[in-house]
């Protein structure tokens, strides 16, 4: 894994699944953490501001992986391994207290089967959990009333 920052906007993967997809990123938006082969793409066709910097992959023992560590305790190239090792989908975040919230959804959207979930009985909780996490168009955020949460998360999925 390998730290860039861009020098314009340009179409990155950041191997959020699937791997291969480009989400379009721009300087502002600060470094961003990409697979190896992504920085070489991007060093090539001249796309950076500076040169890559390799990612420092969070020492492990065996008997404590850091698991135990809460999110909010780690550091920005801890949060983009898990990233990348869990499949977590960011939507463009990059600060790190946006990066746990999107870690976070993720866990609760896989572990609690809220892929499958039935729309019609989701409690709000459950509704905003699946919003975020698959990127739904909620304006009203938290204020949404389950409804409006069902409608758009029923747009978004009929969109895609």
């Amino acid at each position: 894994m390998q730290t860039i920052k861009l020098a314009g906007p340009t179409s990155v993967d950041t191997g959020n699944p699937p791997r291969g997809y480009a989400e379009l990123r721009y300087p502002i938006e600060g470094a961003l953490t990409v697979h190896d082969d992504e920085a070489e793409r991007l060093k090539n066709a001249g796309l950076l501001d500076g040169e890559p910097e390799q990612v420092d992959e969070p020492a492990s023992d065996d008997d404590d992986d850091g698991k135990n560590e809460p999110l909010s305790a780690k550091n920005k190239a801890e949060l983009m391994t898990i990233v990348t090792k869990e499949g977590v989908p960011l939507h463009g975040v990059t600060k790190n207290a946006d990066i746990v919230a999107a870690i976070e959804r993720h866990r609760t959207y896989r572990d609690d089967g809220l892929k499958d979930a039935d729309l019609a009985t989701a409690d709000k909780n459950a509704l905003l959990v699946i919003a975020a996490y698959e990127g739904a168009d909620v304006p009203q955020g938290d204020a949404a009333t389950e409804d409006e949460l069902r409608a758009a998360i029923t747009a978004h999925r009929t969109a895609a």
